[in-house]
């Protein structure tokens, strides 16, 4: 018989409660008086028991409407809330009566979750969790029939045959009784090894569509600039010329002098063009104001950096600079070079493809 509560007991309450109210983040707002006691101030979606209500509702009604996939999963999901068991610790008849309750929602969950997942052809994966929750549950004949089921679709039918001999021996030194009638009747259908108890082919998971792999795309472009600003008339005139028709390779010619920001500008559209080229964009530095160093001597064309083309399994040598292989198929390609000022470039490189002056060109698909 239990005792009643001490004399201290309500000041010992609001003790706790005072100190559960510190040690919880936003605790007085959580933990309000309510008439004589407290109550937590919660919202249906902050108690696991609440979720763990509305998924398994949720779950019979997709049961009912033939969706048994779908109720699976729900069922899944509710019982992953569960994470030790409920209301555990001394907390009198009351709690331990509450706790068998909402225990016994679980258990029944699994087993029904057990049950699709046979009806979906599942066998030889139940084995070790039915084993696990037995376990803990030895008297649950609806356990043992799935478990044996299992056991005997993996083609395990003499453990089949033990684990009823288990259950039979468990069940008369606890309560002196034998396993019900539909225990015992899947007893005698695996001894005769009836075909009732073929289950249906597992379900196979959904073909993935596969995505065409693509060789990535080339670039070596610098870095463009987060904090690029001003420029907007000339990047604006710059990208009207890459979108005006022509008969031949664009070529696109910007004129400063060294360190007015030719260089950036170009990156910059080169950026926002990218997606207009996606076999490559090539960057070639001619080191016309390069310190120490001497500006290039010969064709980008036939640099080392130029052998790249659309596919970086299958450069060539002789792509041009601006992304169009040489005698061969149009490349959606672009190529950006960085020099010093442009009237000696023509010159310069005029053995090249193609004239390549001053800071950029280009050659879109279609356009030459």
């Amino acid at each position: 018989m239990e005792r009643g509560p001490p004399a201290t007991a309500v000041h010992q309450i609001r003790k706790a409660v005072a100190d559960l109210r510190r040690r919880i983040p936003g605790g007085a707002g959580l933990l309000v008086t309510d008439g004589p006691g407290y109550r937590a101030a919660v919202a249906d979606e902050q108690v696991d028991l609440s979720r763990f209500t509305r998924l398994t509702g949720e779950a019979r009604e997709q049961f009912a409407a033939g969706a048994a996939a779908q109720a699976a999963d729900l069922l899944r999901r509710a019982l992953a809330l569960w994470r030790g068991p409920v209301l555990a610790g001394s907390g009198g008849a009351t709690l331990a009566a509450a706790a068998t309750a909402l225990d016994e929602r679980r258990l029944a969950a699994a087993e029904q979750l057990f049950q699709l997942r046979l009806d979906q052809g599942e066998s030889r994966e139940l084995v070790v969790e039915l084993r696990e929750l037995i376990v803990e549950h030895p008297l649950r004949e609806t356990l043992r029939g799935q478990l044996m089921l299992a056991l005997y679709r993996s083609g395990r039918a003499a453990e089949a045959l033990e684990e009823f001999g288990r259950v039979r021996d468990v069940l008369v030194a606890e309560l002196g009784i034998d396993p019900g009638p539909r225990l015992t009747k899947l007893y005698e259908a695996i001894l005769r090894d009836s075909d009732e108890l073929t289950g249906p082919e597992p379900q196979q998971p959904a073909a993935v569509p596969q995505t065409p792999v693509t060789a990535p795309s080339l670039s070596t472009l610098p870095y463009d600039l987060s904090d690029f600003t001003g420029r907007e008339e000339e990047l604006r005139t710059l990208l009207r010329h890459a979108a005006e028709p022509c008969d031949g390779t664009r070529i696109v010619a910007v004129d400063g002098m060294g360190g007015s920001g030719k260089t950036s500008l170009a990156v910059r559209a080169a950026h926002q063009l990218a997606d207009q080229y996606p076999d490559g964009r090539l960057c070639f530095d001619l080191r016309g104001y390069s310190p120490a160093r001497n500006p290039c001597s010969r064709p980008p064309c036939s640099a080392p950096c130029c052998a790249p083309s659309a596919s970086p399994t299958s450069a060539s040598p002789r792509t041009r600079a601006a992304g169009r292989p040489c005698g061969g198929p149009p490349s959606r390609a672009a190529g950006c070079c960085s020099c010093s000022t442009t009237r000696a470039t023509p010159r310069r490189y005029g053995r090249c493809c193609r004239p390549l002056p001053a800071v950029w060109s280009w050659s879109p698909a279609g356009r030459g």
